[in-house]
């Protein structure tokens, strides 16, 4: 009689995987992302139960509906940012939902493509889900970008995106940071999509716009140093 209650995050999920009208399915994701700002106690059910149903969603509409796409990648920032479980799980919630995010067939590919879209918050929120999860899973998203060239050179775009005082340029460049400090194969691959001149760019631009210039060439000379250590193709 008494039955289980549904929670609120059960109540979207079902929304969003059941509703056929896009504007019921873009007020729903919308809800979902206020609530994993708000309520950190539904992230373990949203990455155990949801975390296909979101892939689901970013696959059906992030294509055609920039907020539906923005609202899913900010809430998957969050259920995958570190952040402990309920009390006596050992187990970082962030850290299980990103195994579980890379479990979905096909969501790391769909990231890269995802890279690729031009619109502002979809691209750096998609940046911000692939330095969560590198955090989390390096090696899976090491080997999503060794295994997608053009996931690469949507990375490298992102580098030279200026828009906002360099929001994105600034995600992408830490980013890159991390994916070339072990994989000689990705060095490779970002130095012959022209990964010298555009650091360099992006040194010259940090100064003339006074974005950050500091933090931005450091993280720039560190990604040279990244380069060229121990690769000695990469040094000639």
């Amino acid at each position: 009689m008494g039955g289980t209650v549904e929670t609120k995050a059960t109540a979207l999920l079902k929304r969003i995987r059941n509703s056929e009208i896009v504007d019921d399915r873009r007020r729903a994701v919308e809800e979902l992302q206020d609530l994993t700002a708000v309520d950190l106690s539904s992230h373990d059910e949203l990455g155990r139960d949801g975390m296909a149903v979101l892939v689901a969603v970013l696959r059906a509409d992030a294509e055609t509906d920039p907020d539906i796409a923005r609202n899913c990648l900010e809430a998957l920032v969050n259920i995958c940012t570190m952040q402990r479980g309920r009390a006596g799980d050992d187990a970082p919630v962030g850290s299980s939902n990103s195994a579980r995010f890379v479990a979905v067939a096909g969501a790391m590919e769909l990231l890269l493509d995802l890279l690729a879209q031009n619109d502002f918050y979809v691209r750096f929120a998609t940046c911000q889900l692939l330095t969560a999860i590198y955090i989390n899973q390096p090696q899976a998203v090491q080997d999503a970008f060794k295994s997608n060239t053009a996931g690469v050179g949507s990375l490298m775009d992102a580098m030279a995106d200026s828009r906002h005082k360099a929001m994105i340029a600034k995600e992408a460049l830490m980013l890159m940071v991390q994916l070339t400090q072990t994989s000689v194969e990705i060095k490779m691959a970002v130095v012959f999509d022209g990964a010298f001149d555009r650091t360099f760019e992006i040194i010259t631009r940090a100064f003339e716009d006074d974005m950050d210039g500091g933090i931005v060439v450091k993280d720039a000379l560190d990604l040279l140093h990244n380069l060229l250590r121990d690769t000695p193709p990469n040094q000639t």
